[in-house]
């Protein structure tokens, strides 16, 4: 039993320690930044690599856009040339 009694006192200090230095991190300002920011280089790069992104999202849609528009003319030119000869 009074083992028992030693380790939930053991595990209340700990949660008690915890709770306090989330508190002190809380109220640190500005906030200490996560470690895999200063890896990646800052919260700028990683605005530029989704701007970038997002463009090159953009010119590749352009780019399947104007293939399937160009598709489309190369499949109404081939319609109407069947239909010529069709009537020759």
């Amino acid at each position: 039993m009074e083992a028992l009694d030693a380790s939930n006192k053991k595990a209340s200090e700990e949660l008690s320690r915890l709770i306090e230095e989330k508190k002190r991190r809380e109220q640190e300002w500005p906030p200490e930044p996560p470690k895999w920011l200063k890896v990646v280089g800052g919260i700028g790069w990683i605005c530029i690599g989704f701007r970038v992104i997002e463009w090159l999202q953009d010119v590749d849609w352009e780019k399947k856009s104007r293939e399937e528009e160009e598709e489309e003319e190369d499949e109404d030119e081939d319609e109407e040339d069947e239909e010529d000869d069709e009537e020759d």
